[in-house]
């Protein structure tokens, strides 16, 4: 993976305050020191979920798995749609492929009717499916919302196929063995929206990718050991970079298959940096290329210079190519002959040029493909860029207190 910045790390006045503290994350890696917020950092190198998850597989996989219904909510599930939509397609149901991950976040009644309608006209069989719920607090409404509904749909020994992830004693935890449901633990310190390479996003996609998921493990890896780098560390110099700038940061993909990998960057950004003790703010927005080129682009061209850019390409070559024909040649010039990439190439070259006629700043993080390795790299230096420009804020990354208040809120609009 190449990053291209604009300035050099250098540059930066603040960046001596990142430098001691990478000192003192490197001493959590060495200690293996699970009791420090920062804990997430311990994830790619532990073998223990890949294990874990493996055995869940060697237990619940059958030739026979169609469906793989993943039951949970924010930091529960946006981590492992990213990875799975980046690599299986946001169209992935129209394949032939199986298993299949189906995801429930909110509560829908439409979504609800559908499942039910899937699982009548397949007239679907216990070993023909699977139900994951996670839930880090065990008691998250809308997971156990869908569970129950879930269950309901699939019949009296649905349970036998439910797997349950959750904080260690939770009530979900403790239902789960005065049940004898099948449950995996996630580490205390790790907040929901650093988990994705515990069990919460491990095991359900190990039912898709198998031992290839260890790729996704190397790639988080060695973007933690680049970016303890102080010299060349591209999440640090990521954060630097949105420390010094606008107040607005816009993970720009162009590849709209990266959508969901956008929307768990919002919820990383939002969580980890939105505290009221924070004299600065920085709002996340996720843009798509070259869609939103047709509907956003002029007010990014056009309207306030409040927003730093990253932009992701993907920079593969594909075997597509536009021929030659009486319905091109009249509507569009030089596209004959041209394969797909040559086309969004030309496209992303000409946004950057616009970017820089406006004098608009941005960042570029180029991927040779979408790949596990590279998806786990992305995930991992985009982890440690909040981290880190959490410490430059001096904010806390690992909490989230004002997500309580609804919570709180729904359980007692319930008791009426």
């Amino acid at each position: 993976m190449e990053f291209k910045f604009q300035t050099n790390i250098s540059d930066f006045d603040n960046k001596h305050m990142l430098d001691s503290y990478v000192d003192e994350l490197s001493k959590i890696v060495e200690s293996r020191d699970y009791s420090n917020p920062a804990a997430s950092i311990l994830l790619p190198s532990e073998e223990e979920f890949i294990e874990q998850s493996r055995g869940a597989f060697k237990k619940y996989f059958n030739p026979s798995l169609k469906y793989i219904f993943v039951i949970g909510i924010g930091g529960s599930n946006l981590g492992t749609q990213a990875i799975y939509y980046a690599l299986r397609g946001n169209i992935d149901l129209i394949s032939s492929a199986t298993p299949k991950l189906i995801f429930l976040d909110a509560v829908n009644a439409k979504t609800i009717e559908q499942i039910h309608n899937l699982v009548v006209s397949k007239n679907l069989k216990k070993e023909e499916y699977l139900v994951i719920s996670i839930s880090k607090s065990g008691g998250t409404t809308e997971t156990v919302v869908n569970t129950n509904l879930i269950l309901q749909i699939l019949g009296d020994e649905s349970e036998n196929n439910l797997i349950c992830i959750t904080n260690y004693n939770s009530n979900l935890w403790k239902l789960c063995k005065e049940k004898d449901i099948e449950s995996y633990e996630i580490p205390e310190m790790v907040g929901g929206r650093y988990s994705v390479l515990t069990n919460v996003g491990l095991l359900p996609l190990y039912f898709i990718f198998e031992e290839k998921l260890s790729d996704l493990l190397k790639g988080a890896q060695d973007a933690l050991l680049d970016s303890f780098n102080k010299e060349n560390s591209p999440a640090m110099h990521l954060a630097l970079e949105l420390f010094n700038n606008r107040p607005i940061v816009n993970e720009f993909f162009f590849d709209q298959n990266l959508e969901n990998l956008g929307k768990w960057y919002r919820q990383l950004v939002g969580e980890s940096l939105g505290k009221e003790s924070s004299s600065k703010s920085i709002t996340p927005i996720v843009s798509i290329g070259s869609t939103d080129l047709h509907s956003m682009l002029q007010l990014y061209l056009g309207g306030d210079n409040n927003k730093f850019t990253h932009f992701v390409f993907i920079d593969e070559k594909d075997n597509f190519k536009v021929d030659q024909s009486s319905f091109t040649d009249k509507l569009v010039s030089n596209i004959e002959g041209k394969s797909i990439y040559d086309i969004n190439e030309a496209i992303y070259e000409a946004v950057k040029k616009a970017y820089k006629e406006k004098n608009l700043e941005f960042s570029e993080i180029i991927m040779k493909e979408i790949s596990l390795y590279n998806i786990g790299y992305y995930l991992q230096t985009k982890m440690l860029e909040i981290i880190f420009l959490a410490q430059l804020m001096n904010v806390n990354a690992f909490d989230q207190p004002n997500v309580e208040s609804y919570k709180e809120f729904t359980r007692e609009n319930l008791k009426e």
